[in-house]
């Protein structure tokens, strides 16, 4: 199989950074579950640890905090002694639902947004047009340039 570089649309790539930055959130949070179960590590001794607001690590961790940066996810899992690591998977050989775009050969997808969710975290569901999501997810109507 040959790999041909396409253009990535403004849509693809809103998704691909989408997929990345919660990638990235939920190791981060990971390690902090993991070492508050076991260590008693808190919100409070974390800020403390990184030299930073208790109400903005508790944004970061909650996943209200808008921006988060490379740097910031790496200084807190380094301080809950763990590492980040990265790898590059090729697309296509993902597990469909392992993305977080929409399969290109699915009919009548619709893209969902949870209420509140951070910005660019689209859910996509297929099949059933008419799902009741109880208000939980609206249709994801925001339009991209």
């Amino acid at each position: 199989m040959t790999f041909e570089l396409k253009e990535l649309t403004q849509t693809d790539q809103a998704d691909f950074k989408a997929d990345g930055r919660m990638r990235a959130y939920l190791s981060m949070k990971r390690a902090f579950k993991k070492r508050a179960s076991e260590s008693g590590v808190t919100i409070k001794s974390l800020a403390k640890a990184i030299d930073r607001d208790k109400g903005q690590v508790s944004r970061i961790l909650s996943g209200r905090s808008n921006g988060v940066t490379l740097d910031t996810l790496v200084l807190i899992t380094s301080a809950l002694g763990f590492r980040l690591s990265f790898d590059a998977t090729p697309v296509e050989d993902m597990r469909k639902r392992n993305r977080n775009v929409a399969p290109s050969n699915c009919q009548n997808v619709v893209p969902l947004k949870l209420k509140d969710s951070p910005p660019g975290v689209v859910v996509y569901v297929t099949g059933a047009t008419k799902a009741n999501t109880d208000g939980v997810y609206t249709k994801y109507t925001e339009t991209r340039k």
